[in-house]
């Protein structure tokens, strides 16, 4: 399926599902991207998002989070229209269900040999991917591909926000207001931040003359001030350029690893308070973009990444910092660079399985404000999202 063909259904989809299923800011989504086009060493991270849901699925495990809550995700792409979803969905909408905690899964953004050839429609297609799902009020999980994803994913949502506010220009700075219903006008003003988890800055301005390498997003959201504030953990690998491109931007702030290996969780936690924007420290409410580059990891734990950089983040330092983002309301997530070609017996794909499982809690309870989670199996004909049949 096409990406043209793939937002067309995604629109209808929703337009089909979203009044039973929606419920404001509660409503999280996954959504993969398979797009490895711009990686500057190897090929491979496109065909992650199935191979992680296959871990997430997978008998060895279950579906239970680390808060002892159970996460049903439903597909209703493939299956919106069948009799068991329109039941599921109905009861819901009449208040007999006790699934009040929604992920849905939406299946895969692909890109044909054509499109993959145009850097504007891989750009402009993920923009309105993040459009769609933002003007909905549906909070996405994305599962990449690689990190080229982030800057046009990031730069959707935010779009997004500012034209319900009617102040989207078609000047070269988009950053601005952000919008959520309910809010007050000190926090609709508020640009998100992102908390950015990765072995590299991606700062590049132009690596290797494509300004929308995997290398490069973080660049592009600095430049066209997007967000409040960017703070990346885990850096153990900057270059030069990059160390002075963050210098030029006040907005970015870097925790190395060299400042987390040997911190305890309290410390650890209070390092990650620094990715909230000072100005606004003072609200109970800082929306935040979170990016899990997997080459994070020290490659023990994650050896199915792309490029190895021995000396990160152990698996469970991470989730640490994932469990406690401290007054932070997550807008969106994305879990990128698993190169499933070089994993080693599934283990990176269940710690990603892993990571998804703790994002969905994190999103889905900060943006809800609740924890009421279950499970259920697909019905006989109903398959997992990622058992396609097109």
């Amino acid at each position: 399926m096409t990406s043209r063909r793939y937002l067309d259904k995604l629109r209808e989809t929703l337009k089909e599902v979203y009044t039973p299923i929606g419920r404001g800011r509660n409503t999280v989504a996954i959504v993969g991207i398979c797009s490895d086009v711009n990686s500057s060493f190897m090929r491979g991270p496109a065909g992650a998002p199935d191979r992680i849901r296959e871990a997430f699925f997978s008998d060895s495990g279950n579906n239970c989070t680390e808060l002892g809550k159970e996460i049903v995700i439903r597909d209703v792409m493939q299956h919106y229209k069948s009799q068991d979803m329109a039941t599921m969905l109905k009861d819901e909408q009449d208040g007999k269900s006790p699934y009040s905690y929604n992920v849905i899964d939406l299946g895969n953004l692909e890109f044909d040999k054509e499109e993959e050839q145009d850097p504007q429609i891989f750009h402009d297609r993920i923009i309105e991917l993040a459009s769609i799902l933002n003007s909905k009020n549906i909070a996405p999980i994305t599962l990449g591909g690689d990190h080229a994803i982030t800057y046009p994913l990031f730069k959707g949502l935010v779009t997004t926000a500012r034209k319900h506010l009617g102040t989207c220009d078609s000047g070269d700075s988009v950053g601005g207001e952000w919008l959520t219903e309910g809010d007050s006008d000190e926090t609709k003003t508020q640009r998100p931040g992102i908390l950015h988890f990765d072995a590299h800055p991606d700062l590049y301005p132009d690596f290797e003359g494509n300004p929308y390498s995997h290398a490069s997003p973080f660049a592009r959201i600095a430049e066209l001030n997007l967000a409040e504030k960017i703070t990346q953990i885990g850096v153990r690998c900057p270059s030069q350029s990059q160390t002075a491109f963050a210098r030029d931007y006040p907005a970015i702030d870097q925790i190395p690893m060299s400042e987390i290996h040997c911190t305890t969780p309290s410390e650890l936690t209070q390092l990650i308070a620094k990715g909230i924007p000072t100005s606004l420290s003072h609200m109970s409410r800082v929306r935040t973009y979170v990016s899990v580059d997997v080459d994070c990891l020290d490659p023990a734990y994650a050896p199915g990444v792309s490029h190895h950089e021995p000396g990160g983040m152990s698996v469970r330092q991470l989730l640490h910092c994932i469990q406690n983002l401290p007054a932070y309301t997550p807008v969106g997530f994305d879990i990128v660079e698993y190169n499933p070609d070089r994993d080693r017996d599934g283990v990176t794909a269940m710690v990603c399985a892993k990571i998804l499982k703790e994002a969905i809690a994190v999103t889905s309870i900060r943006a809800a404000r609740t924890a009421t989670i279950h499970t259920q199996k697909p019905k006989e004909g109903l398959a997992w999202p990622w058992k396609r049949n097109d």
